[in-house]
Protein backbone atom coordinates (compact mmCIF):
# COMPACT_ATOMS: atom_id res chain seq x y z
CA UNK A 1 0.00 0.00 0.00
CA UNK A 2 2.81 2.34 1.07
CA UNK A 3 4.74 1.60 -2.79
CA UNK A 4 1.33 2.75 -4.72
CA UNK A 5 0.97 5.70 -2.23
CA UNK A 6 4.43 6.87 -2.97
CA UNK A 7 3.99 6.13 -7.05
CA UNK A 8 0.93 8.51 -6.38
CA UNK A 9 3.04 11.03 -4.90
CA UNK A 10 5.52 10.63 -7.59
CA UNK A 11 3.27 10.83 -10.38
CA UNK A 12 1.36 13.54 -9.00
CA UNK A 13 4.72 15.50 -8.56
CA UNK A 14 5.88 14.78 -12.31
CA UNK A 15 2.24 16.13 -13.27
CA UNK A 16 2.50 19.62 -11.48
CA UNK A 17 6.07 20.13 -12.67
CA UNK A 18 5.38 19.55 -16.16
CA UNK A 19 2.13 21.41 -15.75
CA UNK A 20 4.24 24.31 -14.43
CA UNK A 21 6.92 24.02 -16.83
CA UNK A 22 4.53 24.06 -20.17
CA UNK A 23 1.59 24.80 -19.05
CA UNK A 24 0.03 27.45 -21.53
CA UNK A 25 3.06 26.68 -24.14
CA UNK A 26 2.59 25.26 -27.54
CA UNK A 27 4.97 24.62 -30.01
CA UNK A 28 5.63 27.67 -32.22
CA UNK A 29 6.55 26.46 -36.04
CA UNK A 30 7.69 29.86 -36.85
CA UNK A 31 10.93 30.56 -36.58
CA UNK A 32 10.90 34.24 -36.79
CA UNK A 33 9.38 36.46 -34.48
CA UNK A 34 6.64 39.05 -35.64
CA UNK A 35 4.71 42.11 -33.96
CA UNK A 36 2.54 40.06 -31.89
CA UNK A 37 2.49 40.16 -27.95
CA UNK A 38 4.80 37.67 -26.97
CA UNK A 39 2.87 34.69 -25.02
CA UNK A 40 3.28 30.86 -24.96
CA UNK A 41 6.10 29.23 -27.00
CA UNK A 42 6.87 32.52 -28.86
CA UNK A 43 8.97 33.33 -25.80
CA UNK A 44 11.66 30.58 -26.03
CA UNK A 45 11.79 31.47 -29.54
CA UNK A 46 15.23 33.29 -30.14
CA UNK A 47 16.66 35.01 -33.54
CA UNK A 48 19.83 33.58 -35.90
CA UNK A 49 21.72 35.68 -34.17
CA UNK A 50 20.77 35.53 -30.68
CA UNK A 51 20.99 31.38 -30.98
CA UNK A 52 24.71 32.28 -32.59
CA UNK A 53 25.60 34.10 -29.60
CA UNK A 54 24.29 31.84 -26.93
CA UNK A 55 25.63 29.34 -28.48
CA UNK A 56 29.43 30.94 -28.45
CA UNK A 57 28.49 31.56 -24.41
CA UNK A 58 27.34 27.97 -24.17
CA UNK A 59 30.64 27.02 -25.85
CA UNK A 60 32.25 29.59 -23.52
CA UNK A 61 31.07 27.54 -20.24
CA UNK A 62 27.52 29.75 -19.63
CA UNK A 63 24.49 27.79 -18.07
CA UNK A 64 22.23 30.05 -18.87
CA UNK A 65 22.88 30.28 -22.49
CA UNK A 66 22.65 26.82 -22.40
CA UNK A 67 19.76 26.65 -20.92
CA UNK A 68 18.12 29.56 -22.76
CA UNK A 69 19.36 27.04 -26.59
CA UNK A 70 17.21 24.31 -24.93
CA UNK A 71 14.38 26.19 -24.68
CA UNK A 72 14.47 27.55 -27.96
CA UNK A 73 14.88 24.59 -29.33
CA UNK A 74 12.35 22.32 -27.02
CA UNK A 75 9.80 24.75 -26.54
CA UNK A 76 9.70 27.49 -29.15
CA UNK A 77 10.69 25.06 -32.64
CA UNK A 78 9.93 21.69 -30.95
CA UNK A 79 13.32 19.84 -31.69
CA UNK A 80 13.43 17.59 -29.04
CA UNK A 81 16.71 16.29 -30.10
CA UNK A 82 18.38 19.35 -30.30
CA UNK A 83 16.71 20.68 -26.93
CA UNK A 84 17.79 17.93 -25.16
CA UNK A 85 21.35 17.85 -26.64
CA UNK A 86 21.38 22.07 -24.73
CA UNK A 87 19.64 20.53 -21.61
CA UNK A 88 22.21 18.38 -21.13
CA UNK A 89 25.20 20.73 -21.97
CA UNK A 90 23.25 23.63 -19.26
CA UNK A 91 23.01 20.28 -16.68
CA UNK A 92 27.21 19.53 -17.41
CA UNK A 93 27.66 23.29 -16.89
CA UNK A 94 25.57 23.04 -13.54
CA UNK A 95 22.16 25.06 -14.58
CA UNK A 96 19.96 24.14 -11.55
CA UNK A 97 17.05 24.47 -13.34
CA UNK A 98 18.06 22.61 -16.13
CA UNK A 99 18.97 19.57 -13.41
CA UNK A 100 15.20 19.94 -12.65
CA UNK A 101 13.84 19.48 -16.26
CA UNK A 102 16.50 16.68 -17.01
CA UNK A 103 15.00 15.15 -13.76
CA UNK A 104 11.44 15.08 -14.91
CA UNK A 105 12.65 14.24 -18.46
CA UNK A 106 14.12 11.19 -17.63
CA UNK A 107 11.66 10.00 -14.73
CA UNK A 108 8.91 10.44 -18.01
CA UNK A 109 11.15 8.09 -20.15
CA UNK A 110 11.70 6.03 -17.63
CA UNK A 111 8.26 5.21 -17.13
CA UNK A 112 7.42 5.14 -20.64
CA UNK A 113 9.37 1.98 -21.18
CA UNK A 114 7.61 0.21 -18.45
Amino acid sequence: MENIRGEAVSAITVCVLLLLLLGGMGCNMKSTRDSSPVTGANTFVLSEREIAEKKALADAGDKDAAFSLYRHYMFGICSESEGRFWLKRAVALGHELAKQNYSVLEGRKGQASK
